[in-house]
């Protein structure tokens, strides 16, 4: 059944795509459709041997008050011949608008990291987000959902439960194609909440030419309780080329 579901999400990737719904301000800008992609690649050879590779991409689609979404992101890393990094996800995601500052969401994503202690994880939530600030050059989201979280650990270990979840997002344009911008998402287990997990994302896009970037970002991932034995936080620091259109 995972194959099958994630084999939906992949096709659905194709063809559907994000907006955080902003009624008149969408009508302005006149783009219903924004594309951006990101790829970063490491080899080293001779006394080392090591490869690391990184991707993401994000498409959304702006349709009155309506708004959907796609996100996606790999890292992979191998030092000789052992894998030695490896994180996987995508998500997709619909939002309504209310009133210019007020909208309803709905998301469901798929997670693999098993050097996190993840075999795999599924996603599915509804929420409100408040749009506190929507003039440019500054954006600021705040949300609050609830939803369900179905997860098998590398332990052999399945975990099903009820979250609740609370996010934010800031986004600063420098330029029109300059941008800094930061997300945080925090997920708790309401039948346990000892067990959470925080998501913190930042990145910066400085324009090179046409709708080519240069893009530096951070990415932090904190699990209040993982597996025995590993590390409640990870992070990865990348640097590479964003295109967007």
């Amino acid at each position: 059944m995972k194959h099958v579901v994630v084999g939906l999400l992949a096709l659905a990737s194709l063809s559907v795509f994000h907006s955080h719904a902003r009624g008149a301000e969408a009508e302005e800008a006149g783009k219903p459709i924004e594309a951006t992609v990101n790829f970063g690649y490491v080899q080293t050879g001779g006394n080392t041997d090591v490869v690391t590779m990184l991707a993401s991409d994000k498409f959304e689609w702006k349709r009155n008050a309506w708004g959907f979404s796609q996100d996606g992101e790999a890292v992979y890393g191998k030092d000789g011949d052992t894998e030695n990094a490896g994180r996987y996800g995508l998500g997709l995601r619909a939002n309504y608008a209310l009133a210019a500052r007020v909208s309803l969401y709905g998301l469901t994503g798929f997670k693999r990291n098993v050097y996190a202690g993840i075999e795999h994880q599924f996603d599915e939530g509804v929420g409100a987000a408040l749009h506190v600030i929507l003039a440019k050059p500054q954006l600021l989201d705040f949300e609050l959902g609830f939803g369900l979280l179905q997860r098998r650990t590398t332990a052999a270990v399945d975990e099903d439960f009820s979250t609740a979840r609370v996010a934010a997002l800031y986004k600063y344009y420098f330029t029109e194609k300059a941008t800094f911008e930061a997300t945080g998402d925090w997920v708790v287990n309401l039948e346990d909440t000892e067990d959470s997990d925080f998501d913190a994302r930042a990145a910066v896009a400085a324009p090179l030419a046409g709708g080519l970037s240069i893009n530096l970002g951070y990415n932090a991932q904190y699990r209040n309780r993982p597996l025995p034995g590993l590390e409640r936080l990870d992070w990865t620091v990348s640097s590479g080329l964003q295109f967007s259109f």
